[in-house]
This record gives structure tokens, sequence and C-alpha cells, in this order.
């Protein structure tokens, strides 16, 4: 106790209040001596804290210097100056896109953070006062550098925090927390309420006053007049969501680029401004800080300012106005279902990869689907674009889309009636699953490429389901009343029904699986005795998908064929004339016309493109399948390693997940994989003949990449004449081109292997490399020599 009494005699109090009368007078009105609390609120939260007193971790002990803390954001402030913040504000926007969140960035302006604060639903209120300052000086309004900050500065920060709001918003409906976009905006509203051209009337009289009455340098003034034009052009971008695209039909095409012109300027500013060199202009100390991270309501922890190079700010800016442009005018060139199909897989989809910007592909998903449901804000929507896909795959003209042909239901015209409702009620209920399906899929294409291959394989499981569906639905309205389609022919059966509509489920659900599989190699989740797994099954299932469109999907088409041309006419010719008979001669007349010249062109399409192309991706993947057996065979890598805690077939298993809820075409077991990659004959060979026959493998291997070369070359021949318009963007076309690449490549490789051998090869002295290839799918793979 006398310890007690000297520390606290020792104890200097000067610096110290004493709240002990304050603190018993506020505890007198606790009743019963317990603290009043929730019982939600466990009062034990805060000693689990443990980010309170950590500097890594706790925001408010964030270092600050006294200027960051009574930094004026009112004062007036020259053009070297002012040019310097908007032109950190830019650069710190495209910060934001690039993996970073706001409060580093955008927020950590001090202008932002006071403009924001003040801002209570008016405009008027977004103004540079920091009512928190203890002493508020006064400024002549009249002069320039005042006018600078309070006019300028003022109408870009709306325009800038308003299309940082715009993109906000964007994130919300389409876009991945964390994964596309950090959305943590520190409980600030980014003007929600200001309509964006009332903000652009702002900027306009920031640009007329420096044009005409500011006296500023005139360098300086071109500048600050390219950032307002350039955050204005920025604020017109939405604007694309309200272009309506006449899609499918050609003779109302109209100049979308007298709409989208501010993208072309845009550029330009972008362009003019990318030139110029930012060094002289430097940041007033304190306009940009971390004093948003310590004052605000930041629940993240402290981290450092990011501010993007002018170079990379410039880049990423041009790439967001220029795949806008471009995406904006090839939808305006869609003339058919299958360029539809086209720009997405290949101009969309395809093209997102790490510098695509987030913005873009998520205005993307917005512009392709509108709030009204309409595709690209055209008389199409989901409905009836689906409808599209399976009349070009398998549907055209089925009798299970038109009630007036149920003519076989049997009884009273009550019942028949009453029949039809029940099956149309059916019918519609699974033509609103499939529009699911398709939403589905429309909505995966603007996704990042690992989460697109996340939403397919959810997609697999949507369209197995759809599957099982349609195909009951179908086999019971044959089986039971005789409605639909039979394939007829010369050599078909009599009773033998086409199921169209389970048939188009069926290769889209088969053509889903096989962009997860191509997708899992593109984002390297697979480890290399995992990719020959892959290569195999993608062998696999591009020669089932192959094979159903030359079978079943010819069969059901070329039945359409031979019912217009041949068992409809045979059927007038025997029926006496009369109402009957020229009522079906008149629809076949229109079948002829019009469905007759649209079916031989799908069987076209399907032959001498769709089968081709998926041929060519079976010779391709095959071959790289038999190239690691090689590999593997000549002991430079292992595709059957050992491991202790489990075994090869049970990670097999794992990694075919997604595929292994599927039915049909059922999952090949790990069996029939091992023994498609059996090797014995050869380890039982002398080492020189074993070496000589894997030398006429890898020839065989090379003939492979030859013949999908070959191939693919047809196909970019047909593409490039395209006499009859099927093709359309230059996707496409580099598509085609990188798999020849490809084939090329893995041919020169799986050369340089057979010099290895022919030269005197010892697999002590190589190892199997892979690196980046032309496609994303068929990466390189090769042989390359130890260092020693």
């Amino acid at each position: 106790m006398s310890n007690l009494h000297h520390a606290m005699n020792d104890l200097n109090l000067d610096e110290y209040v004493d709240i002990t009368g304050e603190f018993f007078e506020s505890v007198r009105t606790i009743r019963d001596n317990k603290v009043v609390q929730s019982p939600l609120f466990n009062l034990l939260e805060g000693t689990r804290a443990v980010e309170i007193g950590n500097k890594k971790l706790d925001t408010g002990l964030i270092p600050l210097s006294e200027i960051d803390y009574n930094f004026d954001t009112s004062c007036p402030k020259d053009a070297d100056k002012v040019i310097a913040i908007i032109n950190g504000l830019v650069r710190s926007y495209t910060s934001w896109l690039n993996n970073s969140s706001l409060p580093v960035t955008v927020l950590s302006c001090r202008y932002v953070q006071i403009l924001l604060e003040n801002y209570q639903g008016s405009l008027n209120d977004c103004t540079f006062e920091n009512k928190r300052l203890p002493k508020q000086t006064k400024h002549d309004k009249d002069t320039v550098e005042w006018k600078l900050v309070h006019k300028v500065l003022n109408s870009f920060i709306l325009g800038l925090v308003k299309f940082v709001g715009i993109s906000l918003q964007i994130a919300f409906n389409t876009l991945y927390e964390e994964e596309d976009l950090t959305t943590r905006n520190l409980d600030l509203d980014f003007l929600t309420d200001i309509s964006p051209e009332f903000i652009s009337k702002r900027i306009n009289d920031s640009i007329h006053w420096l044009n005409q009455d500011s006296g500023i340098q005139n360098q300086k003034k071109e500048i600050l007049c390219e950032y307002l034009e350039l955050v204005n052009r920025m604020l017109d971008i939405q604007s694309i969501l309200s272009i309506a695209v006449p899609i499918f039909e050609k003779d109302d095409k109209k100049n979308i680029k007298n709409e989208i012109q501010f993208l072309q300027l845009g550029l330009q500013n972008i362009k003019r401004l990318s030139q110029v060199d930012f060094e002289g202009f430097q940041l007033p100390p304190g306009s940009f800080s971390k004093f948003v991270q310590f004052d605000s309501n930041n629940r993240s922890i402290p981290a450092d300012l990011y501010m993007a190079t002018n170079d990379e700010c410039f880049q990423n800016l041009q790439k967001m106005f220029k795949s806008i442009y471009n995406y904006v005018i090839e939808s305006n060139e869609l003339l058919n279902i299958n360029h539809f199909d086209q720009f997405l897989s290949y101009d969309i989809s395809y093209n997102i990869n790490p510098e695509y910007n987030v913005i873009s592909r998520g205005l993307f998903q917005l512009y392709l689907i509108r709030d009204d449901k309409s595709i690209l804000g055209s008389r199409e929507t989901i409905t009836s674009m689906g409808m599209k896909l399976m009349e070009n795959t398998s549907c055209l003209q089925s009798s299970i889309f038109h009630p007036d042909t149920w003519t076989s239901i049997q009884g009273t015209e009550e019942h028949i009636n009453t029949t039809k409702e029940e099956i149309l009620i059916k019918l519609n209920q699974l033509l609103s699953d499939i529009e699911t399906g398709m939403y589905h899929n429309l909505s995966c294409v603007t996704n990042n490429r690992c989460r697109q291959r996340q939403l397919m394989s959810r997609g697999i499981v949507i369209w197995d389901t759809l599957q099982v569906s349609s195909e009951s639905l179908e086999l019971e309205l044959w089986q039971e009343y005789g409605i639909g389609d039979k394939i007829e022919g010369l050599d078909s059966a009599e009773d033998n029904p086409s199921l169209p509509l389970s048939s188009f489920v069926y290769v889209t659900k088969l053509n889903v699986m096989l962009e997860v599989a191509l997708r899992g190699l593109e984002t390297n989740i697979y480890k290399p005795f995992e990719m020959s797994w892959m290569y195999w099954y993608i062998s696999y299932l591009t020669q089932v998908i192959a094979e159903f469109y030359s079978n079943q999907i010819k069969s059901i088409n070329d039945s359409r064929i031979y019912s217009i041309t041949t068992s409809v006419p045979k059927k007038i010719k025997k029926l006496k004339s009369g109402p009957k008979k020229q009522k079906l001669k008149q629809q076949n007349e229109i079948h002829q016309k019009i469905h007759l010249p649209m079916l031989n062109k799908i069987n076209d399409y399907n032959n001498s493109y769709i089968i081709e192309s998926y041929k060519g991706l079976r010779m391709l993947s095959d071959g790289v399948r038999m190239l690691f057996i090689m590999l593997h065979a000549l002991e430079v890598t292992n595709i059957t390693p050992s491991f202790e805690l489990s075994s090869l077939e049970r990670i097999y298993d794992l990694q075919m997940k997604p595929w292994s809820s599927v039915g049909v075409p059922n999952l090949p077991h790990y069996k029939q994989y091992e023994k498609s990659i059996s090797i014995d004959f050869l380890r039982k060979l002398p080492h020189p003949e074993k070496l000589t026959k894997i030398k006429q493998f890898l020839e065989t291997i090379i003939d492979k990449f030859n013949d999908s070369k070959k191939i693919y070359m047809s196909i970019s021949k047909m593409i490039e004449n395209d006499d009859e318009g099927q093709f359309i963007g230059d996707g496409i076309t580099e598509w085609y081109k990188s798999l020849i690449k490809t084939c090329v490549m893995y041919s020169i490789e799986v050369n340089n292997i057979i010099k290895l051998i022919d030269s005197g090869f010892n697999k002590e002295d190589y190892t199997t490399e892979i690196g980046e290839g032309y496609h994303r799918y068929f990466p390189k793979i090769f042989i390359k020599l130890n260092r020693t």
C-alpha cells in the first residue's frame, strides 16, 4: 500500500483531467448497479477487437501531418496545382478499377471528401467549404485562382464523382465485389439524386469561362478543357443503354456512329492528354492523404495510397472508350442468329482478359439485356432470341410449337380443347425454364473468365435438368397423343420421334460442358498430369458433339426438308380437290418459299462450319493428349504420379466433378483413361526399338496437328470469303488464326523432339516445360534442356 502512495505522489497529474465527479454523477442513473445493454450486444466484444492499438490494423492510429489535418479545400490555387489535382484524380479513378479501393484512390483526395460530406441531395450543397476547420479564411471570389478551384475543379470533381457513382451502380448490378471491383464507399453518397445533365451544364460553364474570361496561359487552359471535356464524355457513356439496336433487320440499320460520337471524341481527348508531360505539375501537400481512412466510417484496415502512372491511366481509359465503341458498332451489324452467337463468343466472351476494362464489360451486360428484358434494346427479347436459337438448331417448323397441327388428339371437341390447354401449360412451363437457362448463358459472357467457368459449371446442371424435362414431355406427347415430328426419309422408321426440342437442349448442354473443360485449361487450374485427362475428355466431348450434329440434328432437318419436298407433295396429290387440299398446298408453298431455304442454310452451316470446327478441335486435343503420353514414355514428364494421401482415381473423380452429375453422355471412368495411356508394350521393348516406336507415334501426332491445321485453314478461308454473310467480326477470324498457329507450334515442338531422339536422347538431360501458346486453351508444351 505504501508503494502505491509513493507511486501516486510521483505521478505528474498536470496532463490529466479529473473526471471522478462526472463519472459518479453519470452512474447514479444506473438501476440496481447494472449496465443497460441490448441482449444482441456482447460486452466482451471489445476485448476481442484485435485491431485496437495495432498500427497495422487500427485506422485511428494512422499517422497524419498537421497539413493533412488542417488542409483547407476552399483556398484558391493556381492553374498548375489545379491541373495536378485533376490529373491525380483521373489516375486515382483508373487505379480504383485496377484492383484497388476508393478510400486509397478517389476518396483520398480531400476535395472529393469535403464535397461529398457537404452533399445533402442538392447540387448547391457541393462546395469545398470545410466547416470543421477552426479558422475560416475569407478569400476574394473574383480572382482567377479562386474560380479555378470553386468553378473549374469543383465542376470536374462533380463529373468524376458522378461517374464513380455510375460505375458503382454498374458494379452492383453486374460485377462481383472485390473479385472485379471493390465498392467500399465509406457510406458516402456519390450524387445519386443529381442528373448528369445538370453536372454537364456546370462543366460546360467552366469550359466557357476558361475560353472566354480566365486569362490563363493557353497550354494550361487547353489541358484543363481537355480534362473537362473528357469527364463530360465519361458521363455520356451510360447513354448507350438507351440506344435501340435494330438487330436482324437488314433494311432498318441506322447510322449508330452519330449516337456514340462522344466515344470517339473522348478517345481524342485521351490521346491529346497522353502527350502532355505532367511532371512539372506538383500536387499541393495534403490534397491526397490517408485522412479519409482516419476520419470517415472506414471498416477496412489502413492502406497506402495508390495512384497509377499517367501511361497506365490513359491506356486504361483508352481501353474503356475503345471497347465500348467497338461492341456498340459490332452489335449494330448483327443480321442473323449466327452473327449474334459469334459476336458473344468471339468478340465479347473470349476477349474478356485481365486487361479488359472492368466498367466496359460490366456495362455490356446492361447493354445486352435491358431492364425490359429486350436484347440490345431491339424488338427481340430473351424469349424470341431463345426461339431463334432453337429454330436455328433443330426446331424450325417443329409441330410441337404449332397447336393447330395437333390433329391426332382424339375425343369430343371439349376434350380436345381441354387436352390442348393442359399440353400448352406444360409446354409453356418448359419454355419458361429454357428461357431461364438462356438467360443464365447470356449473363455469363461478360464475367471474368474464372467466374465464367464457375457459372457455366452451374449451367451444366441447369441444362441437364432441362434435357430430362424436355425429353420427358416430348416422349409423353408423342406416345399419348401422337404430337411431335418423326424422322422421315427413304430409310427412316415409321414411328421414330425426332425430339427436336430435347435435341437442342442436349447440344446446348454439350457445348456448356465443353466450355467448362476448355476454360479450366485457360485458367491454369490443372497440373500437367491433369491436363492429359482434360485433353482426353475434350477429345471425347468434341467427338460426341460432332456425331450428334452429323446424325441427330442433320436427321431432324433433313426430315423437314423431305417432308416439304417429298412427303407433303405426295399427300397433296392423293387428296381430292377441295378446301383441304388447297389449304395444304398453300401451306406447303409457304414452306418451300420460306422455310426450305432456311433449312438448307442451317444444314450447310452445320456441315461446313460447326461439324468441321469440332472435328478440328478433336484432332488438336487428341494430338496434345498423345503428346503427353509420348513425353511420359520418354520419362521427361509423369502423367501417372503417385501420392501418399490419395489415389489418382480419386483426384480424377474430384477434377471431373462438374461433369459427374450428367447422365448423358456418361463421364468416362478413370480405368478407361488409364487404358488409353497404357505404354506397357513400349516398356517391354529394348531401348533403341522403344525410341524408334516413339518416333513413329510422334510422326502420327504431327499428322494429327497437320490435319487439324487443314480444317482450320479451310474454315478460315470460308470466313474470309463468306459470300452468304454467315460470319461477322474480327474475333472469329483471330480465333481460327490462333488455332492454326497452335497447330504449327505443336508440329515444330514434336519435330524438335524427334531431332533430339535422332541425336542421342538421354532422359536425364531434359524436362517438360509448359509455357504460353498462341491460344489460351492450348499452351506451349516442349522439352527443355536441364541446366547443369
